[in-house]
């Protein structure tokens, strides 16, 4: 299983979804709450909803959506879940 990765989608000006942006992180690799990568610059979007893409036992990738979590239970979500742990031990 590899590893996953947090990326975030807000709204645009036009009021049209924007794609995916990868969330940002700080040097103590810890989430920044609704900042993300857009164009190679660092936007703030506290509006924004969190998705999570991962790859499922089969290695396919997917998507799991987190909502516009503040608590940065999104990040937390990511880290192994002990009922896969026991599936592979």
């Amino acid at each position: 299983m590899g590893m996953a990765k947090l990326y975030l989608r807000y709204r645009t000006a036009e009021g049209k979804q924007s794609s995916q942006r990868p969330a940002l992180y700080d040097k103590k690799k810890r989430l920044r709450p609704g900042w993300c990568v857009v164009d190679g610059r660092e936007e703030h979007h506290p509006e924004a909803i969190y998705s999570e893409r991962y790859r499922d036992e089969n290695g396919k990738w997917r998507w799991r959506s987190h909502g516009n979590d503040d608590s940065h239970r999104a990040d937390r979500a990511m880290r192994v879940d002990p009922m896969v742990a026991l599936k592979f031990e």
